[in-house]
């Protein structure tokens, strides 16, 4: 009797780790290609001609011993809406993929990217992240999705993700664009290091001091592209006046900001400036002007 019941929790286990999905195998890779294929032409031969890879909604949960190398001419990797919970702490076998799909996840740590000297688009938004590191390598990097991490903490509720300054410093030659909403953020001046940005959408996260956007407005100036809708300053008095005359910027909360919108703000600006000065000097000198004699009451 023992002997079933351990043969059936073995059953059990199989079953479950079948439905979650597995590891990827060559057959996968065969099959998840769909480029024309001649009927003469061996699987290894096919697949050292593919391009694009679709791995998505595979119940794929590791990319531990991905048989990768076999697709030499690979450009393209779609492994979004999987189960994948860990990547892989070898190197990836992904030397020319120019686009990683890895978004809807169950991902909490960026590993087996040393090799992908390649990527230029990389996709993780929906995962588990909550510190951000492991792009060292990763000298191509041009577009960054992180958005709408699910990160809670034992009382349920949201946490924010960590951008370590050395990921950042990383990426600071080559990364134009950058999603980060909902991600818990209250600050955008570690972004400053971002040299070369120029999308950032900041939507949905905690940003609550307008000085302290203005500020990085005032730094970042390759940024073209902000997204800030879902944030507590949007509720700040004068709040798109106040970034459009501190920046450069061409387009903010999916609304173009056009040359007479900036001068005409601008010019309203510095009416009020002129009409505070000049109120102030008024004042300044009434207080300074002394009555040459006094009416008193009569007696």
């Amino acid at each position: 009797m023992e002997k079933g019941l351990k043969q059936q929790e073995s059953n059990s286990s199989a079953d479950r780790i079948k439905r979650k999905g597995g590891h990827i195998t060559k057959d996968m890779l065969v099959k998840a290609a769909k480029m024309t294929r001649s009927k003469t032409i061996s699987d290894v031969e096919y697949l050292k001609k593919i391009t694009h890879l679709h791995l998505a909604e595979k119940k794929i949960s590791t990319l531990q011993n991905a048989p990768f190398e076999l697709c030499s001419n690979l450009r393209v990797l779609y492994l979004h809406d999987n189960n994948i919970s860990k990547m892989v702490e070898q190197p990836l076998k992904i030397p020319k993929v120019t686009h990683l799909y890895l978004q809807n996840n169950e991902v909490d740590k960026v590993e087996g990217l040393q090799k992908a000297a390649s990527l230029s688009k990389l996709y993780l938004s929906g995962n588990k992240i909550s510190t951000f590191e492991g792009l060292e390598h990763c000298s191509s990097l041009s577009e960054l999705h992180l958005s709408d991490q699910n990160l809670e903490d034992d009382c349920g509720k949201s946490s924010c993700m960590e951008i370590p300054e050395a990921s950042l410093r990383a990426m600071s030659r080559t990364l134009t664009t950058l999603t980060v909403a909902n991600a818990g953020i209250t600050t955008l001046e570690p972004f400053l290091l971002l040299n070369s940005l120029e999308r950032l959408d900041a939507s949905r996260n905690k940003l609550d001091d307008i000085k302290s956007v203005c500020r990085y407005l005032d730094g970042a100036v390759r940024l073209s592209i902000l997204d800030l809708r879902g944030n507590p300053i949007c509720k700040a008095r004068k709040y798109r006046e106040m970034l459009v005359i501190s920046s450069h910027i061409e387009n903010l909360d999916g609304k173009d900001i056009l040359d007479q919108e900036r001068q005409f703000l601008i010019a309203m600006k510095a009416k009020r400036g002129g009409k505070k000065a000049s109120s102030k000097k008024h004042n300044e000198n009434s207080k300074q002007q002394k009555p040459m004699f006094q009416i008193g009451k009569k007696s």
